[in-house]
């Protein structure tokens, strides 16, 4: 079975922020803009 990591990126400045699994729920402070961003990773 194939493990894939999803990744994401702040909205405002598009730095990549952090990864996870399917199912997810991270909230997390952009450390270049100071933005809050909110990621949950669906099941696709």
């Amino acid at each position: 079975m194939e493990i894939k990591k999803l990744y994401s990126a702040c909205p405002i400045c598009a730095r990549k922020l952090c990864k996870g699994d399917s199912g997810s729920m991270v909230e997390i402070c952009c450390p270049r803009c100071s933005s809050i961003v909110r990621v949950e990773y669906g099941d696709n």
